[in-house]
């Protein structure tokens, strides 16, 4: 489930949702996407306290330009291939980060 880049820019999501806690809303959307067993994926990330907040709260798939700027195929594979070279730890695919967000590995 994409979590849109617009909730992680905390002023312009006050706004948007009059006065609501977009942190609230995205952990709501975080723990929904489990429920229902899909893989929350956050977008467009770009500083530490977006990136933190939502690890914190269970997004194993986080991506934007707090790790990248946009890359080439080649370069991402490199990328993807050292990562999970220092990372036993990194899910080889969906349902193996499923059961580690569980708790079942």
């Amino acid at each position: 489930m994409r979590l849109s880049q617009r909730f992680l820019f905390w002023e312009t999501a006050l706004n948007a949702v009059k006065g609501k806690n977009p942190k609230t809303i995205l952990r709501s959307i975080i723990e929904l996407s489990y429920q229902s067993g899909l893989m929350p994926a956050g977008e467009g990330a770009e500083t530490s306290e977006q990136t933190e907040f939502l690890k914190e709260n269970g997004c194993d798939y986080i991506q934007g330009f707090y790790y990248s700027r946009p890359v080439d195929e080649q370069t991402f594979s490199a990328m993807l291939d050292l990562q999970r070279q220092n990372d036993e730890g990194f899910p080889a695919d969906a349902d193996e980060g499923i059961q580690k967000k569980e708790g079942r590995t």
